[in-house]
């Protein structure tokens, strides 16, 4: 976990943290498609197990948690995701570190 007395240069990692726009085509129907808000230097972790699973119905789920800690923002929320290699992440909770130093970003690997 990173600290307000702890390196910067612990954030090495370049993510792209995205938002839900809508938009309406010429024939007012409605469109909903992913806006990149930011790209960020974050600190990725994962968790000890690196992936969880669980039943739902009769399928087998496997899901995946990552923490990326980036500077504090203020403007992320957990109707957001995040882009990072190739991959998409839901964000689940979004928790601070320190009075406005860091934010932790607890997301889920999207399927």
């Amino acid at each position: 976990m990173l600290t307000t007395k702890e390196s910067i240069g612990q954030l090495d990692e370049r993510i792209t943290i995205q938002s839900l726009t809508t938009a309406f085509d010429t024939y007012g129907s409605k469109t909903e498609t992913w806006a990149d808000l930011a790209t960020v230097w974050a600190k990725i972790e994962y968790r000890q197990n690196v992936s969880d699973e669980e039943f739902l119905g009769l399928r087998q789920v496997e899901r995946t948690t990552v923490w990326f800690t980036i500077r504090w923002r203020g403007d992320v929320t957990p109707k957001m995701r995040i882009s990072y290699g190739g991959n998409y992440y839901d964000i689940a909770t979004i928790s601070k570190i320190g009075r406005r130093n860091y934010e932790k970003l607890e997301a889920e690997l999207r399927e």
